[in-house]
């Protein structure tokens, strides 16, 4: 073996022995480290390292965040000692009457803390992730085998009513409320705030024809945003016209439907 190739073999071998006590030191520390949840939101890494010094000597503390780095209140605590991981461990899992108190008048009661083990964390931590993942993985797989269906204008036919005599800067919530009164379902508003005029859309043509129906048998004005009334002095009074409401059809309801079809999918 030459010298070059045998100082190649030397770093490689000890590559590997130096990764190998990392990941030595690595399943030492998991051992000695508890995941610990459901401490009070106000605490800091040293409110954490003096409660849990209690039990032990500490060797670090781990507080957790999330993208915003704001605190995700659970944190990982590595003690010197099994013994103090121990201690820890019995204290929070045994009944309170079993172990008593830990005499500090700052600590927070025992019984919001909960702790794990980091190694029996991890395996639930991977459970999680393979179930999760199974679960996408079907979803996926639904959503691969099902088709699609693009709208088309024949869905539409005979479904869109043009309604007039509004009062301007009404809501959608109150246009659907006033339709409600006719037993009608609304599938789609299509209403801009400054408008005396809308769309509507319902679900089939025999609903939006029995709604006409039912709205011709009565005069209607629209006085206020939600204030819908059959009283004709008090639309004299404001000056509001009357309510008028028809079903699109022809090439008017040709033109609409080509225009909004992309949207007459959405609901109310």
């Amino acid at each position: 073996m030459s010298k070059v190739s045998g100082l190649v073999h030397w770093s490689y071998q000890r590559a590997k022995n130096l990764d190998l006590v990392a990941k030595i030191q690595q399943q030492n520390s998991i051992k000695k480290t508890l995941y610990i949840e459901r401490y009070p939101n106000k605490f800091k890494e040293e409110d954490i390292r003096k409660y849990f010094e209690y039990f032990g000597q500490i060797v670090r503390v781990e507080l957790q965040y999330n993208v915003y780095n704001k605190p995700l209140n659970f944190c990982f605590v590595e003690f010197r000692t099994l013994e103090s991981l121990q201690n820890a461990f019995s204290y929070f899992r045994s009944p309170a009457e079993e172990t008593g108190n830990s005499g500090s008048k700052e600590s927070p009661d025992r019984g919001l803390i909960k702790v794990w083990l980091k190694e029996e964390w991890l395996k639930l931590k991977d459970e999680y992730l393979e179930h999760r993942q199974s679960v996408i993985s079907a979803l996926k797989s639904q959503t691969c085998q099902a088709i699609p269906r693009t709208p088309e204008q024949s869905d539409f036919q005979g479904t869109i009513c043009y309604m007039t005599g509004l009062f301007p800067k009404t809501s959608k919530a109150a246009l659907a409320e006033f339709c409600g009164r006719f037993s009608a379902t609304v599938e789609y508003i299509d209403y801009r705030g400054k408008d005396t005029k809308c769309h509507i859309r319902f679900n089939t043509p025999s609903e939006a024809n029995s709604f006409v129906e039912s709205f011709g048998s009565k005069i209607f004005y629209h006085i206020g945003p939600s204030d819908f009334t059959t009283d004709k002095t008090l639309s004299d009074s404001s000056g509001a016209p009357r309510m008028r409401v028809s079903i699109l059809s022809g090439p008017e309801e040709k033109s609409y439907i080509n225009k909004h079809l992309s949207t007459l999918t959405k609901k109310a």
